[in-house]
């Protein structure tokens, strides 16, 4: 966002209006891709407040500054805050505190008793820890030792206050990560399992074990710097040059595209890059499976290949094969311990970019859906806590 976009927001009439509630969501764009009855899905808050709805908690979502899936756009009816929030910019240019300060109002005003949100910033958990508001990060993708969002080494040494008083985790795998540095700092960490697979997860696991012969492969963002060891980069695509020439020696695979919520904007380029590298009709460009619910994707795919996306996470959930092209993630490399279980598992593989055998995987369907029980557990445990009125 430009100087000049948030001056242009800060002179717009204020549309907030905050109602008073005992949950608050804050969530942004970038998991709000899915469309559901032609409304804007986010596939991890919104299951969270269904389920807390369905509880008779009253919710209300905010959508993060400067987002555009807002109000009647979205299932979640989300409020926009934008024109406050850049008021309190422009403001903190002149008086530090003024961005904490816009928070605490927009906590006071809704009275609520719990926060969830999807990485909150440092703004944001100030003014609730200081008002006593409990906050939870929910979790959004990997979570590793080495990852600079959650890894010991990185967050030992800030300041409790503008930290979560709680993380919602997907998993223990992930619980043990963060456990490392937020037991010392007394912060609560709680496995809820993933939202979105408790919500999509079951009908995908009903389907059969066929061979649908199809791959899904997830594009991802800001990995120019990666380009000179991978392949062609642009805009935030990246495209490995080996997979251009399995596409055009005739590849036995139908392939699927699913680019990050990031790359939305661009998606015409990108999708007019690959038709170029493909030269031919085997694959889907389709819009509608960045719409889909991934696990809905995911029901016809016997094998997912990306960089290093947390789509693998989801991919292992349902038994289906990951195949990495990022070696940093091999013993050694600077994100070796980035998807450790699922690499010990065997559901996904680092594989070199010019392995003559790169598509040659075992499809291991026969764990299809193994983890949707205990996760469907833990997130209702969730939901009856506070339900009791347990923040």
């Amino acid at each position: 966002m430009s100087r000049l976009d948030i001056l242009k927001s800060a002179i717009q009439k204020e549309r907030a209006r905050i109602k008073k509630t005992t949950v608050l969501i804050i969530r942004g764009d970038a998991h709000c891709t899915t469309k559901i009855n032609g409304k804007y899905y986010s596939v991890l808050s919104d299951p969270v407040r269904e389920g807390l709805i369905t509880e008779n908690i009253s919710v209300q979502v905010i959508a993060k500054p400067f987002s555009k899936l807002v109000a009647h756009k979205c299932a979640d009816q989300a409020v926009d805050i934008e024109v406050g929030y850049s008021r309190a910019i422009l403001a903190e240019k002149f008086c530090k505190g003024r961005i904490v300060s816009f928070w605490k109002k927009v906590i006071k005003e809704s009275e609520c008793k719990y926060i969830i949100a999807i990485f909150p910033n440092k703004e944001l958990c100030l003014a609730a820890n200081q008002l006593g508001v409990p906050i939870a990060d929910l979790q959004h993708g990997v979570i590793s030792f080495e990852h600079p969002s959650y890894g010991s080494e990185y967050r030992k040494a800030i300041n409790k206050a503008e930290l979560p008083s709680e993380y919602l985790l997907w998993d223990n795998n992930s619980k043990a990560v963060v456990d490392e540095w937020c037991l010392d700092k007394g912060i609560k960490t709680t496995v809820i399992g993933n939202p979105s697979f408790v919500k999509f997860g079951n009908d995908a696991i009903k389907k059969d074990n066929k061979k649908y012969n199809t791959v899904l492969y997830t594009l991802q963002w800001g990995l120019e710097r990666e380009s000179k060891d991978v392949g062609q980069s642009l805009r935030n695509f990246l495209w490995p040059k080996k997979l251009e020439e399995i596409a055009k020696s005739g590849s036995k695979h139908n392939w699927i595209f699913r680019i990050h919520p990031v790359q939305y904007p661009e998606k015409e380029e990108i999708f007019s890059l690959i038709k170029e590298f493909f030269g031919k009709e085997s694959y889907d460009l389709s819009v509608k499976y960045d719409q889909m619910p991934l696990f809905e994707v995911l029901q016809n795919v016997d094998l997912h290949m990306t960089y290093n996306s947390s789509v693998a996470i989801e991919s292992a959930n349902l038994g289906i094969t990951t195949i990495f092209l990022d070696q940093e993630l091999k013993l050694g490399g600077t994100r070796e311990g980035y998807y450790k279980y699922e690499k010990e598992a065997g559901i996904a593989i680092v594989k070199d970019i010019g392995d003559a055998e790169l598509m040659d995987v075992k499809y291991c369907g026969d764990s299809r859906g193994c983890n949707y029980l205990p996760q469907l557990s833990c997130f209702n445990s969730f939901i009856d806590r506070l339900s009791k009125g347990k923040f």
